[in-house]
């Protein structure tokens, strides 16, 4: 939680080579699988993702701007694995939910705050419509394992998140629609 808070007013900026010691165990996840320290380092991504989406001034807004398209291309190859994964999965063991959650989290967050005009990006609507399927998916996966669906389940959590963020893109982004 440090971290965070920290980042809150010197990432990117001040602190540049934090990028590449969060997104390197995450980038290798496509090739040596769902490894703990890179599920960590999801849930680290996630907090500096959040801590990013709050900041009001343009020029810290711009720096946003600038990091979300190599966030997105570091992490996107792993989001991608982890959907086909679980869309092959009858049954998923929470924890890897709770990986799902952050990562759909901070692919949601860049998607959202990450581009002023998300429309503008070759690959927007393509990025949004891969959004709509992993709600898809969940929802698909919640109404087939109603056992999974309990309060606080990361199951849920992952819905709702993904949902509220889908509405956000409807919100924030129409014309990627």
């Amino acid at each position: 939680l440090a971290v965070k808070s920290i980042c809150r007013a010197d990432f990117p900026g001040n602190w540049p080579g934090l990028l590449e010691v969060v997104l390197a165990p995450i980038s290798g996840m496509t090739q040596q699988g769902f490894s703990q320290q890179g599920m960590a380092m999801v849930v680290l991504l996630h907090y500096i993702l959040k801590e990013q989406s709050t900041k009001r001034l343009m020029a810290m807004k711009k720096e946003t701007h600038a990091i979300a398209p190599v966030i997105l291309d570091r992490i996107g190859a792993v989001w991608m694995a982890l959907n086909e994964h679980l869309a092959a999965q009858q049954q998923v063991e929470s924890s890897l939910w709770r990986f799902s959650r952050y990562l759909d989290g901070c692919v949601t967050i860049l998607l959202n705050v990450g581009y002023p005009h998300l429309h503008a990006v070759a690959t927007g609507s393509d990025l949004v419509a891969v959004v709509t399927q992993k709600l898809r998916s969940l929802w698909t996966y919640v109404m087939a394992n109603p056992s999974q669906v309990e309060p606080g389940s990361w199951l849920l959590k992952d819905f709702k998140s993904v949902l509220k963020a889908w509405g956000n893109l409807l919100k924030n982004h129409p014309l990627a629609f």
